[in-house]
Formats: C-alpha cells, structure tokens, sequence
C-alpha cells in the first residue's frame, strides 16, 4: 500500500516553498505545478493525469478528498502557472478553483470580484 504524505507537511510546504519565495511572480511554473499537486493528493483527492511527469499533461479529479480553504489557493495557483506552460489546461483549473469556492464558501457568485480572470 501506498503512503500518502501528510496534509498539513504538504500544505506547509507548498506555502513555504512556493507562495512565500515568490516562485509564482519570477516564473517558475513548473515548480509551482510539481508542488501544487501533492497538496490534494495528500488530502485524499484521487487525480487522474495522463502523464503524471508531463507538466502539460491533462488531469481530472475523479475522487474528491477532504476539503481545506487553502485548496482554492492551490488550484488558482495552478490556473496562473499553467497560463504559462499549457493554456488549454487553464479552464479545467478554473474550474475546480470555482468548485472548491462554492464548497467551501458557500456560493459562487463572488469568485470572480475575488480571483477575476488571473491567468487571462
């Protein structure tokens, strides 16, 4: 049986190693990307991406897992970062960023006078 990485380490060091060095604003997506899916994999999400080392490789959620606040973050930084590797896989961010929004806050309505179009 496969071990998961613990939540929180992979929520922590996601912020430690991405959000708080500036990784996303000097352009380094694909370490954005790396680092980006281990965060809802380690929360139980089951992805299916077919070509798990490709960063332009298309994915889907096909299990959800446990729902954090900090996993709009996560998808909206995968939104951003594929802008700049694989747009055609912008949408499919957007999407479960709006998915994880309406869960988690409630409603939908305010995602985008709060996110807009970031990776327009």
């Amino acid at each position: 049986m496969e071990r998961k990485p613990l939540a929180r380490l992979a929520i922590y060091t996601f912020r430690q190693g991405v959000m708080e060095s500036g990784q996303t604003r000097l352009n380094q997506s694909s370490k954005v990307i790396e680092a980006a899916w281990k965060v809802p994999m380690s929360l139980g999400f089951t992805i299916k991406r077919q070509n798990p080392l490709s960063l332009k490789s298309p994915f889907e959620v096909e299990q959800w897992g446990l729902m954090e606040d900090c996993l709009i973050q996560i998808w909206v930084h995968l939104w951003t970062a594929y802008a700049q590797v694989a747009p055609d896989l912008c949408k499919k961010a957007e999407e479960y960023a709006k998915i994880t929004y309406k869960i988690c806050i409630g409603e939908d309505d305010t995602f985008d006078e709060k996110y807009g179009k970031l990776a327009y």
